[in-house]
């Protein structure tokens, strides 16, 4: 593929570091294809973690910036996190300019510091935007302010070039803002990674083996962390009316119990159901490709999701699929022809799917051959690697004609760091957050800021009008 103004290396923003999820282990799958393809990946994150540990095994070269992007409602955190946002950001400018960074890739809609840094040293950014914008309950910076959906919207307008969804619903809260450049690139694969020898010749573990269950007897699957978003309590309740129709069908929950609390919710459920003996927990694995095949059907229960990677995944794996409607999954299952789809929450909707899957052989057999040629069609990861160089590509041979920094935003984003430093209450901080927000507009259609414009062009670029 010809890439004109192809970029040498690609600075990535990462949210954390600790939990190994779907987001993180796209990164390392990106980060290692980049180096394939002759791009050098670097990755600033806030914290230290498993996330570090891995991408510097695989020669990924990181830096650590430390930050609280989660501090919900908690006065402290809010005004920790803002104070330092110069100071961030201007480390990250320092990285760009050490390591001669073409493009900076943040990799969550979460942090601000490699927008404004990029934005700073006049190079493109790129927001990859992993979840359903609107809906998404982590309790992050925004979510603590009462800031019009306007005002959030011209934030990533003023502060991206392009944002990416992983899915058509992730961008559906910035639908028909004028200001905002944005597409699709679907998630996608390594297809070849799903196409496992028979576990005898692979030597990969037999699920029936290790659990005890007859080979005649069905095995439903949960592949997901313990949280609120997974909702795995549905895939429990689903599982106890799949049990009372099918009492030898057994039950396998893999993933890490991110919620403890949660976890003992679980538990207290599966023990009121009528074979409680007929749940596994397997705790986090990487063996999941191999798991995968093994499963009767795999249920995606959760509330809101950007793209799963598992739903990909149990498809390439031909594992007949019912998911919910909960973002991505309704890019990638035709109901009824490659999968089922359901409403969120609707147990009842999800345990008649999986019993019309495991009583009907021949539907069974006619999902696992549909959902695996989706994916082969339409999830290579060749071509999501090309799209995403030929986006790159694209915003580098504009950035010819990019106009320097405004003045006016880092001005607005200074104001907001001097305030954080006051202390404030988080009422204090909305209050004075809608005052700022009309005076950037009054401050952009000043004389002041026309002539700031003026000097600004005379310094060596130009700024965006």
């Amino acid at each position: 593929m010809i890439t004109p103004y192809k970029p040498k290396r690609i600075l990535f923003v990462q949210h954390g570091a600790t939990v190994m999820g779907g987001v993180e282990r796209l990164l390392l799958q990106i980060s290692d294809s980049y180096r394939d393809r002759g791009i050098e990946s670097i990755v600033v994150l806030p914290e230290d973690g498993e996330l570090v540990t891995r991408l510097n095994a695989i020669g990924i070269k990181t830096y650590i910036i430390p930050s609280i992007l989660f501090p919900g409602s908690n006065n402290a955190g809010i005004n920790l996190y803002l104070a330092g946002t110069i100071e961030r950001a201007q480390a990250v400018l320092q990285i760009i300019k050490d390591e001669a960074i073409d493009i900076v890739h943040t990799n969550t809609v979460y942090p601000f510091d490699g927008a404004l840094a990029a934005k700073m040293a006049n190079i493109p950014h790129i927001w990859h935007v992993h979840s359903n914008f609107d809906i998404d309950t982590t309790p992050t910076l925004l979510k603590a302010y009462n800031l019009s959906d306007q005002a959030i919207r011209a934030l990533y307008a003023a502060l991206c070039d392009t944002l990416v969804g992983v899915s058509r619903r992730t961008l559906k809260f910035f639908e028909g803002d004028p200001r905002i450049s944005s597409r699709v690139i679907l998630n996608a694969l390594k297809i070849d990674e799903f196409d496992h020898k028979t576990l005898s010749q692979s030597g990969e573990p037999n699920l029936r083996d290790l659990l005890k269950i007859n080979s005649n007897y069905p095995i439903v699957g949960f592949v997901g962390r313990i949280c609120d978003q997974k909702d795995p309590l549905t895939f429990v309740r689903a599982a106890k009316l799949i049990s009372e129709k099918n009492p030898e069908a057994h039950f396998v929950i893999i993933g890490p119990p991110d919620d403890k609390t949660l976890k003992k919710l679980v538990e207290d459920e599966i023990c009121r159901s009528r074979n409680p003996s007929h749940f596994h927990f397997l705790g986090e694995r990487e063996d999941v490709p191999a798991l995968l095949p093994q499963l009767s059907v795999i249920l995606i229960t959760s509330i809101f999701e950007g793209l799963a990677g598992v739903c990909l995944e149990a498809l390439a794996a031909r594992c007949p699929t019912v998911s919910t409607r909960c973002g991505g999954s309704e890019d990638v299952i035709v109901d009824g022809e490659n999968g089922f789809l359901v409403d969120i929450g609707d147990y009842e909707a999800i345990a008649q799917k999986t019993l019309r899957i495991i009583e009907d052989p021949e539907l069974s057999n006619n999902l696992k051959i549909s959902g695996r040629k989706i994916v082969e069609k339409n999830f290579s990861w060749e071509c999501f690697i090309d799209n995403f160089i030929a986006l790159y590509s694209e915003l580098l041979k504009k950035n010819n004609d990019r106009q320097k920094s405004d003045p006016a935003l880092e001005l607005c984003f200074h104001l907001i760091a001097q305030n954080a430093a006051l202390n404030l209450k988080l009422e204090a901080h909305n209050s004075r957050l809608i005052e700022l927000e009309g005076f950037f507009e009054r401050l952009q259609n000043s004389n002041v800021y026309r002539i700031t414009k003026y000097i600004y062009k005379i310094l060596g670029g130009h700024v965006r009008s």
